[in-house]
């Protein structure tokens, strides 16, 4: 039941990480457009959160990424997707692009939805009955699960820097900066 329709995305970040597959929200009719808005949020960072169904007072959703790839090969891609956004800050501000300099916040929301598919994973891999303890094992998921977090804030630096960028390019103060790049 939904009684605040902005703790929605946190509500189902929350329910997504912990493995829930189907969720089912009931809201008052007047509250429709606003828990659709907040629905639609949380959804820009789930890798896979679908509405199947909806009515006046109620949706239901339901994740179809249920298939999780190795939690390595989520990290390696992360990475790589981290590597190519600083490599479009400098590529953008040397050819003051600023179509690159803006493609990094959509490579930085792609990453967020790979982070925290990574980390569904990770908590699917840690919760399940066959890992009962195994000090190995869950010392590997901890270490995966701070390598994913690190690759998010490098990911979160990387647009950071692209918005700056974009700063330098409007501003057109810092030319000599700029010009200096393009003499490496």
């Amino acid at each position: 039941e939904v009684t605040d329709p902005n703790t929605v995305p946190v509500t189902l970040i929350s329910l997504y990480l912990a493995g829930f597959n189907v969720v089912e929200l009931k809201f008052p009719e007047n509250a429709a457009a606003k828990v659709r808005d907040s629905v639609e949020e949380a959804r820009r960072l789930l890798l896979g959160l679908e509405i199947v169904e909806e009515a006046s007072d109620y949706m239901v959703l339901h994740v179809f990424s249920t298939d999780e790839a190795p939690v390595e090969v989520l990290i390696r891609n992360m990475g790589r997707l981290a590597r190519t956004m600083y490599f479009d800050v400098v590529r953008g501000l040397r050819c003051r692009d600023l179509g690159v300099l803006r493609g990094v916040e959509i490579k930085e929301n792609d990453l967020d939805r790979l982070y925290f598919f990574t980390v569904r994973s990770i908590r699917k891999a840690a919760s399940a009955p066959s890992l009962t303890l195994i000090p190995e094992t869950i010392a590997r998921l901890i270490d995966l699960r701070i390598a994913a977090k690190i690759i998010e804030e490098i990911g979160d630096q990387a647009d950071r820097a692209a918005g700056e960028a974009i700063k330098i390019i409007e501003s057109e103060a810092e030319t000599d900066f700029v010009d200096s790049l393009n003499a490496c």
